[in-house]
């Protein structure tokens, strides 16, 4: 990294929401345009700001284009290790604040982001290792404020006509949730962003920064040197090794997922579906996503996939299916945090510098660029992001700090 500034630029000053002497707006520059970083930019513009979004190949190029994309209440952790009941609760509730932005977000784009509002269904088998956490899911999603109700078998073929579910053990139906076409809302995002005054700059590698008197005053890329006031890095599984560049450790554990994508079909599958086998996702373009699980289907050590399975064991649930013909297996490499929370992080030697990094990026963007664009605009420290600081990691380990 540089340590002076080597460009020609006014000196950044202390906060964005400063304007120069000479009156002009301040430039941020975002680094990712994923569904996260598109948020973002998009946010950063409404609030009036010179805004670039870097990519370093195309929007929805990474984890976004792979995403199963449910927009969701998260009540069940796959990864529990230093997630206890508070921390549980406050991102159970983290999660019911981004369902409220996702429609402040569609109704300001006029509903052109693809949101579907069908509900989510699920089930289990009766007497499946899984009953235990059914239940638990079930009664953390009902005592924690989420309009969740019990369904059996019967019900289900009331929200998937001509559905074959077989037995239900124990199953439920949260209404408030959807889906989206990430790719859509990415697009919806950008335009809305250009027409406020976004540049879009792809393909283009974010490489380093410049430094002056503390602050970042510039984005080194492979198109040029950026002038910033603040910046922004959205990069996925990239985040790590560019923060580091500032002093931060962002611990993120890597992990690969593949979902396969179906031919389109008439539109007949309303809400999310888990069922015991796969879960699906209905496109507005009609086409059908299938995974194992929402977060992708685990790649075997061997690399080799089989989407006939999958989509057999799906049409056997539902038989719209049965003719449907597999387009592509998407494989993505998903953003997780060490803990499984989100990690919103600003250089303590930058403070012009921030990160984020999450696995729920499809739920969580316009939440999360809502938040974060508030504390750049205005310089405050917004209260529900406290809990996802990356000071919550001793020494940069990967490690939860230990609780008092």
């Amino acid at each position: 990294m540089t340590g002076d500034a080597s460009m020609a630029a006014p000196a950044a000053q202390p906060h964005a929401r400063r304007r120069s002497g000479n009156g002009r707006p301040p430039r941020a520059v975002v680094v990712g345009a994923g569904i996260v970083g598109s948020a973002i930019a998009r946010a950063l513009t409404v609030r009036n700001m010179d805004v670039t979004l870097v990519e370093r190949t195309e929007p929805s190029a990474e984890a976004t284009g792979a995403s199963f994309a449910w927009i969701n209440n998260q009540a069940r952790f796959r990864n529990t290790e230093g997630i206890d009941a508070t921390d549980a609760y406050r991102y159970f509730v983290f999660h019911r604040l981004a369902l409220g932005a996702w429609r402040r977000l569609d109704y300001e784009l006029h509903g052109q982001t693809g949101v579907r509002w069908s509900g989510m269904l699920a089930w289990a088998e009766p007497g499946s290792a899984e009953t235990a956490d059914f239940h638990l899911e079930m009664e953390r999603r009902q005592r924690w404020g989420s309009p969740t109700r019990p369904i059996t078998a019967q019900d289900v073929v009331g929200l998937v006509p001509e559905s074959l579910p077989g037995p239900v053990g124990v199953g439920y139906f949260g209404e408030d949730e959807g889906s989206v076409d990430p790719k859509t809302a990415v697009a919806a995002l950008l335009r809305d962003a250009t027409s406020r005054g976004l540049r879009r700059l792809w393909p283009c590698i974010a490489t380093d920064l410049v430094f002056q008197d503390g602050l970042a005053v510039g984005v080194e890329t492979s198109e040029g040197t950026l002038p910033c006031d603040e910046v922004v890095f959205a990069c996925g599984v990239e985040t790590p090794t560019l923060a580091r560049r500032v002093g931060l450790t962002v611990p993120l554990v890597r992990s690969s997922g593949a979902l396969i994508e179906l031919e389109p079909v008439r539109r007949f599958l309303q809400p999310v579906v888990r069922s015991p086998t796969f879960h699906a996702i209905q496109r507005p373009d009609g086409r059908v996503v299938l995974s194992k699980h929402h977060d992708g289907t685990p790649i075997p050590s061997d690399g080799k996939l089989d989407p006939s399975e999958l989509l057999d064991a799906a049409a056997e649930v539902l038989p719209q299916l049965k003719n449907a013909v597999v387009e592509r297996l998407v494989v993505g490499h998903r953003v997780l945090p060490s803990d499984g929370l989100p990690i919103v992080a600003r250089s303590s030697e930058y403070p012009n510098v921030r990160f984020v990094a999450f696995n729920a990026g499809i739920t969580l963007a316009p939440l999360i660029a809502e938040l974060l664009t508030t504390e750049i605009a205005s310089g405050v420290s917004v209260a529900p992001l406290e809990p996802y600081r990356v000071t919550r990691f001793v020494n940069g380990n990967g490690h939860p700090r230990p609780r008092s």
